[in-house]
């Protein structure tokens, strides 16, 4: 019986590796550059934090200058245009 060599092995899931970057890149829009980097660091998981990052958050957090206004006026405004908290 015949057994593949390392390097075809390496090949072959270079192969698979670049077909997957390729794929979230055009399904995420980011680019490939992005993607093999993210992959690099989060390895796995990067599929699920491209997925967080394409639904936007539910909440924003908003920084209030008190020197210049009372965050309860920001609430007062936000709500007057149908913005809720």
């Amino acid at each position: 019986m015949r057994y593949p060599s390392n390097q075809s092995i390496f090949l072959s899931l270079n192969k698979n590796i670049e077909k997957k970057i390729e794929t979230l890149s055009e399904y995420y829009l980011f680019s490939e550059d992005i993607i093999s980097q993210l992959m690099v660091l989060y390895g796995d998981k990067v599929e699920s934090g491209l997925q967080a990052l394409k639904h936007p958050s539910r909440h924003y957090p908003i920084r209030v200058n008190t020197i210049k206004t009372e965050p309860e006026d920001i609430i007062t405004s936000f709500e007057k245009k149908g913005i809720k908290n």
